[in-house]
């Protein structure tokens, strides 16, 4: 419990907390990052394909495969033992509930569904703490469409009120070390735009396939931008992007 030097040196705590259950349990840790891996993959696969059997349109399902499928980020990265496919599964789960519930829509609608779906979104955030990034205009938009909604995002998001009381009061910090190790370098601001600039030139470079599906996902996002959970999407990723920008990139390429 490293009781004397309290460090919180991983950006990805529920990613840890689940890799740590399954390995007490089975005692292999590649074995459990495999577990893992396959089973968020799975998870994502199975919420696309929900997607397309409400499209059913052959060009969107063969784009969104090749994209996928010949993006060296998204290959790498899922298949890494990183926390990135259960990032993807958990908000992909949390996007197709949402939906599903009919929250941004007149009619029917399952607070329930909402509830859990806002829970996955949570895991999520815990899982990588910068992708509150992307779920905030989900959150923003479900306030104003209803302040009352406001309840459901606080039991949604329980879970990760709880883990930043915890870190807080075990850690001494919302934030982990490597968010001050990145950020208090006592570079200049322009210095971490020129970094950012070329981490999308990199990024470009060695694996174009990946930015060119970004943006132009981006594009077709605002032709469905009179849907308040579609819209919500597009200023999550594109808020996303500038943060990467400003962050001066990443350690990684893709």
């Amino acid at each position: 419990y490293n009781v004397f030097e309290r460090v919180q040196a991983f950006t990805n705590p529920f990613f840890v907390i689940l890799l740590g259950s399954i390995y007490y349990f089975i005692g292999n840790i590649y074995s459990a990052f495999f577990i893992i891996s396959f089973l968020s993959l799975c998870i994502y696969f199975s919420i696309i394909y929900q997607f397309l059997k409400i499209n059913k349109n052959f060009l969107v399902t063969a784009y969104i495969l090749f994209s996928l499928l010949l993006s060296k980020a998204f290959v790498e990265f899922s298949t890494s033992g990183l926390e990135e496919s259960l990032s993807l599964a958990l908000l992909s789960l949390g996007i197709y509930l949402l939906h599903k519930s009919n929250i941004f829509e007149a009619g029917k609608q399952s607070k329930k569904t909402v509830v859990i779906g806002l829970l996955f979104l949570s895991l999520a955030s815990i899982t990588r703490l910068d992708l509150s990034i992307f779920v905030l205009p989900i959150l923003f938009f479900l306030f104003i469409k209803n302040y009352k909604n406001i309840y459901l995002i606080f039991y949604g998001f329980t879970p990760l009120f709880i883990w930043l009381l915890f870190s807080y009061f075990y850690y001494g910090d919302f934030f982990p070390n490597t968010f001050y190790a990145k950020n208090s370098t006592g570079y200049q601001p322009d210095i971490y735009l020129e970094f950012g600039k070329n981490y999308f030139k990199d990024s470009y470079w060695r694996d174009p396939i990946t930015l060119l599906s970004i943006y132009s996902n981006l594009f077709l996002l605002l032709f469905y931008r009179t849907n308040k959970l579609i819209f919500s999407i597009f200023i999550g990723v594109f808020s996303y992007l500038i943060y990467i920008y400003l962050n001066g990139g990443t350690f990684f390429s893709g």
